[in-house]
């Protein structure tokens, strides 16, 4: 039973979104970042329960798509686990209110971002990827806010705000058999999965742009250059190739696995920065 309670919070993206915060603070060099664990526990609460409630409202789309889910198992029941996303959302408020008033307002907006994004923008096309890349992007800035320096956490922001939207936009591909089941209107639904092709070659063209430019406009180190080239570009190039070889299922299940060694790829960079 434990066991399934910690599939259902998908460990892997709630340990990815944390790492976000601890290279953010640590490439920052303001403080040391282990002293402000505290502050990081409503980032590591608001993932998990947005993972959850992710799983509440997909039972029917999961069934097609991943069948081998707690929730769609029935493992846990879907009652169970909205008290769940409910205690770890109501956690993670009861932390950032014992904090400074901006990462409190930051935490209050993810949190509705991720409601609405589960509960009604999953299945439009776009709103619901750009919301849910916003709420990737604000753990940047949740970071940048823990040491005071909001502008240095923006081009990271902006850069995990077109990776999230990437990806998504590849999922949506991936998910396009459940979604239709379900009458969901994602963008490769309603737009062709030709055109979702397109977007996701312009957003990962955007991203690796702003990766580069990073290096003048931030004054990032020739190390962070180096690293974002070999570890991060150069995958993302990877994957729009094959995506545009192949947008089987099973094949866009790989590619986005491969996205998250991405993101961990992509937060080394920023700690060498």
């Amino acid at each position: 039973m434990i066991n399934s309670y910690f599939k259902l919070i998908r460990p892997l993206n709630v340990t990815i979104a944390w790492l976000t915060v601890f290279v953010i603070v640590w490439a920052l060099k303001k403080i040391n970042p282990f002293s402000f664990l505290f502050e990081t526990l409503p980032v590591i609460f608001v993932c998990a329960a947005g993972n959850v409630l992710n799983d509440f409202f997909d039972v029917e789309i999961d069934k097609i798509n991943k069948p081998n889910r707690p929730l769609v198992l029935k493992e846990i029941s879907q009652k169970t686990a909205l008290y769940f996303a409910v205690l770890l959302f109501f956690v993670a408020i009861l932390i950032a209110s014992r904090l400074k008033t901006e990462l409190f307002v930051i935490t209050i907006f993810t949190t509705a971002l991720i409601v609405c994004y589960d509960w009604k923008l999953k299945k439009t096309a776009l709103f619901g990827n750009f919301a849910v890349s916003l709420a990737s992007g604000m753990v940047f800035l949740y970071a940048g806010l823990i040491v005071l320096s909001l502008r240095e956490a923006f081009v990271p922001a902006l850069m995990g705000f077109l990776f999230h939207f990437a990806r998504e936009i590849l999922k949506d591909v991936e998910d396009v058999k459940g979604d239709r089941k379900e009458n969901a209107q994602t963008f490769p639904i309603k737009f062709g999965v030709k055109n979702a092709k397109i977007l996701v070659t312009t957003t990962v063209f955007a991203l690796v742009l702003v990766t580069l430019l990073a290096y003048k406009t931030e004054g990032y180190s020739l190390a962070y250059l180096l690293t974002v080239i070999f570890t991060v570009d150069l995958q993302l190039f990877f994957v729009v190739i094959s995506l545009w070889k192949n947008h089987s299922p099973q094949n866009l299940n790989w590619l986005n696995k491969l996205l998250k060694i991405g993101m961990l790829s992509g937060l080394l960079a920023l700690s060498v920065s």
